[in-house]
């Protein structure tokens, strides 16, 4: 460097002074108390790391316990007043109708478990557990003594790896079934196709992807038991408040056991919200579109029993996600209505009212919030809703009994309009001439405006 040049000054290291700057004991100070952490942390903390050469955990991290959130847990056991409800269900006679002439198989929840654990055993597909789901769950845990339910959910883990296996649950299932029956009855002619049609209402087998099969047992007044054996089942629940699962091994082995240890599971995934959602009847879910279905069908049900939307900001996006995987699901209205008719059937029974209700509620919500179809469609849709409680209304005013069972000469034709029957001046009647008992109605008919005759719809 030559004499007469000057030397070049050097830029200030502004980056160690921020270093120095952020490692003030004044600075920690009122960071820590702008975060809500007390002096005394801030004290304990310096004075461990000044003791000691080796930094301890205490002087590397510092954790606010009162800003800390617990991950949530799926799991709890049962307390021992929940336990007693537990039991009071178990203890419960259920009626599984016959139809025709056989008799209806009267028997204990209980008596029917272990007889279907049984049979289970016998033909080599032995349950890895037997859990209790649905309504009885959510009434268990409930905290409302008067909590209601219909729906009795059953279900077996188990193996289902190949074809044969569904079949011997379906022999299980038969098998036990058979053994329920009156002594008085001739079992050695009763095949399981007899049974199939008599005391099951519909079968369900699943072996694309998950493996799972189901059987739900036939009842008049819409007291549902369904038997479900599961193998693989991605989506184990609708929504929050029919997400509990209660394993009753203990219980089933003893019924009057002192103290057994019950464990309850959320499929949900957070047992304090889902909880917190039963006890203030609040509507919740996640990812509606994985439902099959959209659990558009049970929404409408919590809606009329009193149940709100835990976030209410969301209903029109909720209620759309619903609608689309519905009508995916059920294109047409075939498949709309005898899936309708069956869930009527197997959730309110002979409820006129209740059906009513629900039927004006499912076409407000098929008429907010459906986006997926043409407005063509939609009409069909909607009409077909608006007749079925239509002839639920003249029904109850005429005062007659029947049984929403599609008839099997009427169907829906492929571009939606409906069939119907032979023209008449009046609903044909189930009464009898000379006996005050009558047969329920196999069909329902319905009188569309300015019209005089009745049409057949079901």
């Amino acid at each position: 460097m030559a004499a007469g040049d000057k030397k070049p000054k050097r830029r200030p290291q502004r980056r160690n002074r921020r270093r120095q700057k952020k490692g003030n004991p004044a600075t920690m100070k009122s960071t820590s108390s702008h975060y809500g952490a007390s002096s005394s942390a801030s004290s304990v903390s310096s004075t461990t790391s000044s003791s000691s050469s080796t930094p301890t955990v205490s002087s590397v991290i510092t954790f606010d316990v009162r800003s800390a959130k617990l991950p949530a847990s799926a799991t709890a056991f049962l307390t021992s007043s929940q336990i007693e409800r537990l039991r009071s269900v178990l203890s419960e006679q259920v009626e599984i109708h016959g139809r025709g002439n056989f008799p209806t198989l009267d028997i204990q929840l209980h008596q029917l478990i272990v007889c279907v654990r049984e049979k289970l055993f016998q033909v080599g597909c032995a349950p890895g557990h037997v859990k209790m789901n649905g309504g009885a769950a959510s009434y268990v845990l409930a905290t409302e003594d008067s909590f209601p339910y219909s729906d009795l959910d059953l279900i077996f883990p188990m193996s289902l790896e190949t074809d044969d296996d569904f079949d011997r649950v379906r022999a299980a299932v038969f098998n036990a079934l058979v053994d329920l029956m009156p002594e008085s009855i001739n079992k050695d002619k009763i095949c399981a196709e007899t049974l199939k049609d008599i005391y099951i209402r519909k079968m369900v087998k699943v072996s694309d992807g998950d493996r799972w099969s189901l059987f739900s047992l036939h009842n008049d007044f819409g007291r549902c038991i369904e038997l479900k054996f599961v193998d693989t089942m991605r989506r184990q629940f609708e929504f929050s408040v029919d997400s509990f699962q209660i394993t009753l091994d203990e219980l089933l082995d003893d019924i009057d056991s002192g103290e057994p240890m019950l464990r309850v599971e959320s499929m949900y995934g957070d047992m304090g919200e889902a909880l917190r959602h039963l006890n203030e009847r609040l509507i919740d879910t996640r990812h509606p579109e994985e439902i099959r279905g959209g659990g558009l069908l049970k929404y409408c049900h919590l809606l009329i029993r009193g149940y709100r939307l835990a976030h209410p900001g969301r209903w029109r996006k909720l209620q759309a996600y619903m609608c689309s995987r519905f009508f995916i699901d059920f294109p047409d209205l075939a498949s709309q209505q005898m899936k309708l008719i069956a869930y009527l059937d197997n959730h309110f029974g002979n409820e006129i009212e209740s059906k009513y209700n629900y039927l004006h509620k499912l076409r407000r919500v098929i008429s907010d919030s459906t986006v997926c179809l043409m407005s063509h469609e939609r009409r069909q849709t909607l009409d077909m809703v608006y007749g079925l409680a239509c002839q639920l209304q003249m029904t109850s005013l005429a005062g007659y009994r029947y049984a929403m069972v599609p008839s099997p000469d009427c169907c829906c034709s492929p571009d939606g309009s409906i069939c119907g029957g032979q023209p008449s001046t009046s609903p044909p009647s189930s009464h009898g001439s000379s006996s005050t008992t009558h047969t329920p109605r196999q069909a329902l008919y319905y009188l569309p405006t300015n019209a005089d005759y009745w049409i057949q719809v079901v």
